[in-house]
């Protein structure tokens, strides 16, 4: 897929790629990796999982709980004796 100056077209993403270069200077795929789209993430040092995976939420121990529900009494408590209900 030549260009013009001995450029070619990565077989990857598509953009042109000088004609010396070791990688592709958009995706980073290069003959040893075989131009894949997994290139792109080689070498940031993050974990494979890190990929397509969205992130799991925290979960609250019976301590975060019982704060939450205390609180919430609270506010009911209050808003029943500012309206002369209690």
């Amino acid at each position: 897929m030549p260009i013009d100056d001995g450029q070619f077209d990565c077989p990857n993403c598509g953009e042109p790629v000088p004609a010396h270069a070791q990688a592709c200077p958009s995706c980073g795929s290069d003959d040893q990796t075989g131009w894949s789209d997994d290139t792109m993430y080689d070498n940031l040092g993050l974990p494979d999982e890190a990929f397509g995976e969205e992130p799991s939420r925290p979960t609250r121990s019976g301590t975060a709980w019982f704060g939450s529900i205390a609180v919430m009494l609270v506010i009911v408590i209050l808003v029943l004796v500012l309206a002369g209900v209690w």
